[in-house]
């Protein structure tokens, strides 16, 4: 398995399957090029990622089987703008709702928005 030394997918492989032999790049272009050479036939990253390997590299057949884990992202601003939070806060609550923010996601990320991550925003 190809993971990206000292990135969150070598830890969490690390922590959750020690005894998977892993080989480890020094940046993220070296592990998508052992992926979509040949070098290994797994390798774990971002879905994005493993959707362009495979549209670019067709022969390797990449597919996301499982995700390790799912991030939590936020938006920062600058203090002091509460029209601005609720504005962005009430844009994330509508698209939520109407579905359009997870299309986003979709698109973006290659996945659905994970779910804990909803039922977190209710």
């Amino acid at each position: 398995m190809a993971v990206t030394r000292g990135g969150p997918q070598d830890k969490i492989v690390t922590e959750r399957a020690p005894q998977a032999k892993v080989v480890r790049f020094d940046d993220e272009s070296a592990s998508i090029t052992a992926a979509a050479t040949g070098q290994a036939d797994i390798v774990a990253i971002t879905p994005p990622i493993i959707a362009a390997i495979a549209k670019k590299n067709p022969s390797r057949d990449f597919e996301t089987k499982f995700i390790l884990q799912s991030y939590q992202l936020g938006v920062a601003m600058r203090k002091g703008q509460p029209e601005l939070m609720a504005a962005v806060n009430g844009w994330i609550k509508t698209n939520l709702a109407n579905g359009k923010l997870n299309d986003i996601h979709l698109k973006y990320a290659g996945v659905p928005i994970p779910k804990e991550i909803i039922d977190g925003a209710k």
